[in-house]
């Protein structure tokens, strides 16, 4: 049975968010699949991101971020200016349907590396973004839905999907340390 909760969307439509969550007692995978459906009387922009903090504090030189999105496959965890930075790329490489990246070997966790899957049809984009500046020090994972810009610009170029009253859309994330 999943976990079902009404909330409302941040333009004020009613929403009913289905959430199923399990972890695989071998692999320690952790997998969410949401449902999202428009239990209101008029359509609204179907907009999605799972957002993970990882405490950055934990990480050393040899951490790196890997994964067909970004270029030449890899670059640091510490991309970009200090004390943080934000990208967001096409989650590209995703020939089931689902994209991958990974964070480490991380070794204050033993060498273990974060993998991340997520499902591109309906969370097309990777987010990542950093703060290292105190007391924050975290990093940033975000499969989302849409490209880094603002609700109204990402309107004005017709990019919102519209969920019709009745309608759904699905979302999944899965992560292991591996």
């Amino acid at each position: 049975m999943p976990g079902r909760v009404k909330v409302t969307m941040a333009t004020g439509e009613p929403a009913l968010l289905e959430r199923h969550y399990r972890i695989d007692h071998q692999s320690g995978e952790v997998s969410l699949t949401d449902r999202v459906t428009n239990i209101g009387a008029k359509p609204f922009a179907a907009v999605q991101m799972y957002h993970m903090n990882i405490g950055a504090w934990l990480f050393d030189d040899h951490v790196k971020l890997a994964g067909p999105m970004f270029d030449n496959g890899r670059l640091p965890w510490n991309f970009g200016e200090d004390p943080g930075s934000v990208f967001c790329v096409p989650a590209t490489g995703a020939a089931d349907g689902w994209a991958e990246m990974r964070l480490g070997p991380i070794a204050a966790i033993g060498g273990l590396t974060l993998r991340v899957r997520f499902r591109t049809d309906t969370l097309p984009y990777l987010q990542m973004w950093r703060n290292q500046k105190s007391p924050a020090h975290v990093l940033g994972i975000e499969p989302v839905s849409h490209r880094l810009a603002s609700r109204a610009e990402l309107e004005k170029a017709g990019e919102l999907k519209l969920l019709t009253p009745g309608a759904s859309i699905d979302y999944a994330l899965r992560f292991a340390f591996v």
